[in-house]
């Protein structure tokens, strides 16, 4: 048995109690996500918004109005639980790990789950800049690209002088709704791209549920008012000449997108963008994990240093296949994914250099600062054997001196015994 793997380690399982430790963890991690992706349900709304975010921005860039088309009945809800249930992966994801390390811990040696405590927090963190870099970069420039191929041209035509009056009808041109606003009054919003209209809420045609909703607060309100006048003392009688108060009638504002004619008019559908950003981002995030297959290959021993060093340019020549194949056929689109691509090739490489396997196996992964003290520890090292070989070395050259001597003095005592028994026996 290794000295590293501990006594209490050594004994063996089943294959039942293997099955059984795995149903065990499976039903742990399972447990907790359930109850992850309820909760995240109700947050889908904001998860969605913030995924179609950088689609709204460049449509509105490109003179379209923000917006997606949801065609199947269910299309917006089964969106929303795609995003709950990915979004409740990807938080527990590090409680997933965490079983999946308690099953597999016991069967691996203490050096061997050095290598697990550095890859995992590694790759968390690789997932991380993979992520903030596809969706603050990577996806707006894509959009932008994809979105403006052939979208029609912005009109921009000469406007009248700076505050002169408009000879025809205009419309006012807001950056938010009036507070206030009046039955039939019309308005531009901008940055979104709206024409509003405000008209009274009772003239809209109401959903059954927000009808029946309206009744139940109506009756429970009627109710209130009722136990409330039945407590409290009588109100005084009101003035008939007094001015009555004035109320305001509920206003409903209805929006109409605005956007440039002609052209091919982008109307994309949700389903269909959410599947195309989701698949980009999981490409980004598996492609961020490059470092560290290169350092596994390394420790392995397929591949090392200098074989890396001398494939540089074969490794930049499929790395901008794989950006031209992924990324929309521009030249910026592709120059986006190819730079990142390449530092992870040229990371992936440095950490094969400072991280060598055996240095993982010992444990010292971060102490850099002792390199120096722990080679001059080498060469006190190396010194000393050198030392002890040579006052062995001495050792032997004296040794056979002195056993020469004390072998002839031996003799010498054996021949004078030898005399003595001789002059007895005479």
């Amino acid at each position: 048995m290794p000295l590293d793997q501990k006594q209490s380690e050594s004994h063996s399982m089943s294959f039942g109690d293997h099955l059984e430790e795995l149903r065990s963890r499976v039903f742990k991690a399972v447990a907790v996500l359930i109850p992850l992706a309820i909760v995240l349900f109700f947050l889908a709304p904001y998860l969605r918004e913030a995924l179609c975010q950088p689609l709204f921005d460049a449509l509105r860039a490109n003179g379209q109005p923000a917006q997606v088309q949801s065609i199947a009945p269910a299309e917006t809800l089964m969106v929303e639980f795609k995003l709950s249930i990915i979004g409740a992966i990807i938080v527990g994801a590090p409680w997933i790990l965490f079983q999946i390390w308690k099953f597999i811990s016991p069967g691996l040696y203490s050096h061997e789950k050095r290598f697990v405590h550095f890859l995992v927090p590694a790759s968390c963190v690789l997932t991380a800049i993979g992520v903030s870099l596809f969706y603050f970069i990577m996806l707006p420039f894509t959009l932008m690209f994809l979105v403006g191929w052939g979208a029609p041209v912005p009109l921009v035509v000469d406007g009248s002088i700076v505050g002169e009056v408009a000879a025809g009808p205009s419309m006012p041109i807001l950056t938010a709704n009036p507070q206030f606003p009046q039955i039939g009054q019309m308005w531009v919003r901008m940055p979104e791209q709206v024409l509003c209209i405000a008209v009274p809420n009772e003239l809209v045609a109401q959903p059954l549920t927000s009808k029946i909703v309206k009744s139940t607060e109506g009756a429970v309100q009627s109710a209130l008012d009722a136990v409330r006048n039945a407590t409290d003392p009588p109100t005084p009688a009101v003035d008939p000449d007094a001015p009555a108060t004035p109320t305001r009638a509920p206003m409903r504002v209805l929006e109409i997108a605005l956007g440039q004619a002609g052209g091919v008019q982008p109307n994309f559908r949700l389903e269909d963008y959410t599947d195309f950003a989701l698949l980009l981002l999981a490409g980004v995030v598996i492609a961020f994990q490059m470092p560290l297959a290169i350092l596994l290959l390394g420790w392995i021993g397929l591949v090392d240093v200098a074989l890396l060093r001398k494939k540089r340019k074969v490794a930049l020549f499929v790395m901008a296949i794989v950006a031209a194949v992924v990324t929309p056929p521009d030249a910026t689109s592709m120059f986006i994914m190819l730079v990142p691509l390449y530092a992870l090739y040229e990371l992936g490489i440095l950490l094969l250099i400072y991280l060598p396997a055996s240095r993982v196996r010992e444990g010292s992964l971060f102490r850099f600062h002792f390199s120096k003290k722990r080679a001059s520890g080498t060469d006190n090292a190396s010194r000393q054997p050198a030392q002890t070989e040579r006052s062995s070395q001495q050792d032997q050259s004296v040794r056979p001196s002195s056993w020469e001597q004390s072998n002839a003095g031996d003799r010498e005592t054996g021949r004078s015994d030898e005399d003595e028994d001789r002059g007895v026996k005479r």
